[in-house]
């Protein structure tokens, strides 16, 4: 299982912006479509994504004897893992990427610290991480994935790639 397209905010909360991933299975790492190392610097809205998948996630991704990579782990788990990883690499450069492929995995947990976890659940159909100290926030954030009407409907604001929040409409 991989990612192999995603999508999101833009210059402007109506602007959506799709990229397509390189399929590698659970490999992290990999060409995204359309993305260079500028985007990934600049754009909070790339920076969320990968850090969201990579933070409230509890899979984990190795690399066996045969050089092949491994889910472990829940699948969807360790394929937003190799997303976030295969984002993350355009932080980098790709030298640095190749040698560490679960680099950006640990520069994120290095930068935060986890205060609390709320698991998947049926009946949340979502999951969520409580960390401090993200990207310098001296408060506590949310990060929170699952269903796409479960996570619209704990959001009251939409944030744009370079950092703007407004408030969410219809």
């Amino acid at each position: 299982m991989c990612a192999v397209r995603f999508f999101v905010v833009g210059g402007s909360s109506s602007q959506l912006l799709e990229f397509n991933v390189e399929e590698n299975s659970y490999a992290p790492i990999g060409k995204i479509s359309g993305i260079d190392n500028d985007d990934m610097r600049g754009s909070w809205t790339l920076k969320h994504l990968a850090a969201t998948c990579t933070l409230n996630n509890r899979a984990n991704l190795v690399k066996g004897d045969s050089g092949k990579w491994d889910a472990l782990g829940e699948p969807t788990e360790a394929s937003l893992k190799a997303l976030a990883e295969k984002i993350g690499q355009y932080r980098a450069t790709p030298a640095v990427a190749l040698n560490t492929p679960m680099g950006y995995e640990k520069e994120m947990r290095e930068m935060c610290e986890e205060v609390a976890t709320l698991d998947f659940s049926s009946e949340r159909k979502s999951m969520s991480k409580v960390v401090l100290d993200y990207h310098g926030r001296q408060t506590n954030v949310v990060l929170l994935k699952g269903a796409a009407e479960r996570v619209v409907d704990k959001c009251t604001k939409v944030i744009n790639a370079a950092g703007v929040e407004t408030p969410m409409s219809e």
